[in-house]
């Protein structure tokens, strides 16, 4: 700002007018999660085999979010019976991760299934996973009746690379 009109501000000022100009433009985050809701619902609509979940708190304030798109659950048989969770950690006002499920197709390309946001230490994101493999479970029969049965009667907690004794793909993947 100094350089280009002269003025010389501190950088709180400048981060909270950027803050601001951000926020008229898109809206501010409270702005946008309460219309969470009604986008889900359209995306439901306009994709009837799509499965969402939205998870509030006793004040009716946004918590946890899943999401399953009706053309990753419908395109997953193609892919290896395998799949993999990873996440990334907000470092905002609002904390929280952002959960990524993958598999890989036919062709051994990144293939997305499931996105989510919850805490980092919160299993709620596996159980709306098994929600809507649950969902397609006639397709997961067909893939491997055993994967099937071990999805359905263990934990989400049991899930993980390191408790699975079983083939793992040739897939990397970290070990939860």
């Amino acid at each position: 700002m100094k350089k280009k009109i002269g003025i010389d501000i501190g950088y709180h000022k400048a981060w909270r007018a950027i803050q601001k100009a951000i926020a008229c433009i898109s809206g501010t985050p409270e702005e946008n999660y309460q219309i969470l809701s009604p986008y889900l619902q359209m995306m439901v609509h306009r994709n009837l085999e799509t499965y969402t979940s939205i998870k509030r708190d006793q004040q009716n304030r946004f918590s946890y979010m899943f999401i399953a798109q009706a053309a990753s659950i419908a395109s997953w048989h193609y892919c290896r019976p395998v799949i993999a969770v990873d996440a990334t950690f907000f470092k905002s006002k609002y904390r929280g991760a952002l959960f990524v499920a993958v598999s890989k197709d036919a062709n051994n390309q990144i293939f997305p299934l499931y996105f989510g946001v919850a805490d980092s230490k919160n299993i709620w994101f596996f159980w709306e996973m098994r929600k809507a493999i649950e969902i397609r479970r006639e397709m997961i029969k067909c893939v491997d009746k055993k994967t099937y049965n071990y999805i359905m009667e263990e934990t989400p907690k049991r899930w993980a690379r390191s408790w699975f004794p079983r083939r793992h793909y040739d897939m990397l993947t970290t070990k939860w």
